[in-house]
């Protein structure tokens, strides 16, 4: 038998036995139609891919339906990159049968993957972007506008309380290869992780006003969210496409909120402990953090915090999976509506996160967060559980490990 027959024996017999395999499957899957979840990789940075890996886990667990990881950027350095990749080599055969027979849904809501589910007639890919919906959350809200976030702050935390088991996988995942080389925080001190997202050169200036005064440092706290007090007060302003698209807090308010927020929060965990030692850390991606953090100790004005934050060089794209995972060890932590900070509040054990419901612009400068989330994790009260700290006393030393 010649080279050339012989190719043509394995070709025909390679081909016979893939036809025979996705005939296989083809039958199967008449008789019992299957589905995969898939994360929908077309968001672009590392907060916003975890936030829709996370959705597709928690659906995944919940309906009992394999998860298959398609890589995106940045995985590669956490755990979530040894999950069973629907682009392996192991899943060959069922990507041409999921191609050719198969069919693509886009989940937007958990409804809709309820009611797919229940007619379920073709395998099915499920694609679960980080902008999914999912219901049943703690206060069952998706939302009043596009400027409310209460939706993303409840779902996948509040779940991860109710479901250990779950908890503890998807924490495991979201965890770094290798381990970061943690801060060395103060023991006398309560400790406060404060996320500022500033673009770092990376997205569009910022147009709004980043101090303000009295009485617009009037904020609605709420752990139910219910309709804002004041918001009914607020005009609503337009804004040209041009500004639109050149300004980032116009685009995406919930993430850039001034930096009034932030000194108002800080004074308000600050006065509810009744003034104890404070240790505060800005975590930011400004490329000048040292010139923030002054500037928010300055309007803070509190003489029982001591303010830090990273002094060597800093960006958009530097210290990424080290600032997400540091945040996480603090006591407490006030975060921006970015979605890098939000997967620091999953795999953290805070006794207080702070985190802006709702924004609005008052005028064309002001841009103020009218409803403020507070969420509470501790069976006794946090005044207790951190005990009485002295409101005067040596500060601690800002000892703190290279980043």
């Amino acid at each position: 038998m010649n080279i050339k027959s012989s190719k043509t024996i394995a070709i025909v017999s390679f081909t016979g036995i893939v036809l025979i395999i996705l005939g296989s499957i083809m039958l199967f899957n008449r008789i019992k139609p299957t589905s995969i979840i898939l994360n929908d990789y077309s968001a672009s940075r590392l907060g916003d891919q975890l936030v829709g890996y996370s959705k597709a886990k928690w659906l995944s667990y919940k309906y009992d339906i394999p998860f298959r990881l398609i890589p995106f950027n940045g995985c590669e350095h956490l755990n979530v990159s040894k999950e069973q990749h629907y682009t392996s080599m192991s899943n060959f055969l069922n990507r041409i049968f999921y191609k050719f027979y198969g069919r693509p849904v886009r989940i937007n809501s958990e409804e809709e993957l309820i009611s797919a589910l229940a007619t379920l007639k073709n395998p099915t890919r499920f694609l679960v972007h980080m902008s999914t919906r999912l219901c049943e959350h703690i206060n069952n809200n998706i939302g009043l506008d596009a400027y409310d976030n209460a939706w993303i702050a409840s779902a996948i935390y509040e779940f991860m309380g109710q479901n250990p088991i779950f908890s503890q996988e998807l924490k495991k995942m979201l965890q770094p290869i290798t381990p970061i080389d943690h801060m060395r925080l103060p023991k006398d001190r309560i400790t406060v992780a404060v996320h500022v997202r500033k673009g770092g050169g990376f997205d569009p200036r910022l147009l709004s006003q980043q101090y303000f005064s009295n009485p617009l440092q009037a904020t609605h706290y709420e752990q139910f969210y219910t309709t804002p007090s004041i918001a009914h007060n607020i005009t609503s302003y337009a804004y040209d496409l041009k500004t639109l698209l050149l300004s980032s807090d116009k685009q995406w308010p919930d993430k850039f909120p001034p930096e009034q927020y932030y000194v108002n929060e800080i004074q308000n965990i600050s006065n509810f402990f009744d003034n104890a030692l404070l240790y505060v850390y800005i975590f930011t991606d400004d490329q000048d953090p040292v010139g923030l953090t002054k500037r928010i100790e300055h309007h803070t004005n509190k003489p029982n915090i001591i303010f830090d934050c990273r002094k060597g060089k800093n960006s958009h794209d530097t210290n990424v999976i080290y600032d997400m995972y540091a945040m996480a060890d603090f006591d407490c932590l006030i975060r921006s509506g970015s979605h890098f900070a939000y997967i620091s509040q999953l795999v953290g054990n805070h006794t207080i996160v702070v985190y802006p419901l709702h924004l609005q612009w008052i005028d064309a400068e002001i841009l103020l967060v009218d409803r403020v989330g507070v969420i509470i994790r501790t069976k006794e009260p946090p005044q207790k559980k951190f005990g009485h700290q002295e409101k005067k006393g040596e500060p601690c030393k800002k000892n703190r490990k290279k980043a």
